[in-house]
């Protein structure tokens, strides 16, 4: 779905189709989606992380997170969803209901509708998440778990 691309061909391309914008880039992208008539390009500071990209399981739409930055778009092309993050992302987590961005510092939890329902500060580096009812059950690099209202 993503392909390495030259700065001077992101360049060449029309900057609507530009979804993730670095101020700084080293690394440029193309991402083909499914039923869009021109894949769109994404930049990167990060030399040695590659960026998320993963369709969400209960609709046709794909997030696309890299640095401090996570865009959500339809399988056409359109920006659903973009936000600039404090930290960077780790993960793109999908839960019934509700899509939960994993960033270093913080987990950002996302309605089907694409509004924020809640931002929540992490105390550490977290590891991995998972969903028990209404709490986002964090575990953190040390082993340490913590239960969150979401």
């Amino acid at each position: 779905m993503l392909t390495e691309i030259s700065q001077e061909e992101y360049d060449k391309t029309n900057p609507i189709l530009r979804v993730i914008v670095d101020d700084n880039p080293r690394k440029f992208g193309r991402v083909v989606l499914p039923n869009a008539s021109s894949p769109v390009v994404i930049c990167w500071h990060s030399d040695l992380v590659q960026p998320l990209i993963t369709a969400d399981p209960q609709t046709s739409v794909i997030w696309i997170g890299i640095d401090q930055r996570i865009v959500c778009l339809s399988s056409e092309g359109s920006v659903l969803f973009s936000i600039g993050l404090n930290s960077n992302i780790l993960q793109i987590l999908f839960f019934q209901g509700v899509i939960t961005a994993l960033t270093e510092t913080e987990a950002i939890a996302i309605n089907q509708d694409f509004s924020i329902r809640r931002i929540v500060g992490l105390r550490d580096l977290p590891e991995t998440a998972d969903l028990d009812g209404d709490r986002l059950v964090v575990t953190f690099i040390d082993g340490e778990t913590a239960a969150l209202s979401i």
